[in-house]
């Protein structure tokens, strides 16, 4: 790949991609259990509620890129009392979530034509995040069974998954249990009886 190439242009999470499948199929009446997505299943803390509650009353502001010097200092904290590291402030780096950490990292010591190794399993997002850069990736590849198919098999018999290779993983599925027992009880039910036909 080329500095010059985008390829975001091109890139679709597979982990949305099947859960919008999976939605689709819902909307078609379908009993579908989606084990693609991963979402939280619990409402927001009474003290979020009421943090959010009274910043929604409170001037707007552009806070710094790093964050707002009590949410770092707040950071320090915690990983000062849960894990016994102690952190200046100079060593932070707050971010919307870690993918948005990990691309930065990603970003700043790189240079086009730098290769870089990946260990597999990993988020399915990385091999965009390095080719934005056009950085090589260097994958494990295993081999195994057509997850791919697999994958669209079981959306058929009613469960969601994430083929293995989106992760660069082929012969896996990548099951997510962010969900309630119920759910994660009748989709490993549902696994169960579609796999067995495999066997």
């Amino acid at each position: 790949m080329h500095s010059n190439e985008t390829p975001t242009s091109a890139f679709q999470s597979p982990i949305l991609l099947m859960a919008k499948r999976a939605a689709t199929l819902r909307a078609e009446r379908w009993d579908v259990i989606d084990l693609a997505l991963g979402e939280p299943d619990f409402n927001a803390t009474e003290h979020v509620l009421d943090a959010a509650h009274l910043a929604l009353g409170s001037r707007l502001t552009y806070s710094p890129s790093n964050a707002i010097e009590p949410l770092r200092k707040a950071i320090r904290m915690r990983a000062r009392e849960d894990r016994e590291l102690d952190f200046g402030d100079d060593q932070m780096a707050v971010g919307c979530g870690a993918k948005q950490i990990i691309f930065n990292a990603f970003q700043a010591p790189l240079k086009p034509g730098d290769d870089v190794i990946v260990p597999a399993p990993y988020w399915a997002s990385y091999p965009a995040m390095i080719k934005m850069g056009a950085f090589n990736l260097l994958r494990q590849i295993k081999t195994g069974m057509d997850d791919q198919t697999l994958a669209l098999d079981l959306l058929e018999v009613g469960v969601a998954t994430v083929p293995g290779s989106a992760f660069w993983l082929p012969g896996y599925l990548r099951l997510s249990f962010a969900t309630d027992e119920a759910t994660l009880v009748e989709g490993c039910k549902r696994l169960a009886r579609a796999l067995e036909a495999y066997s």
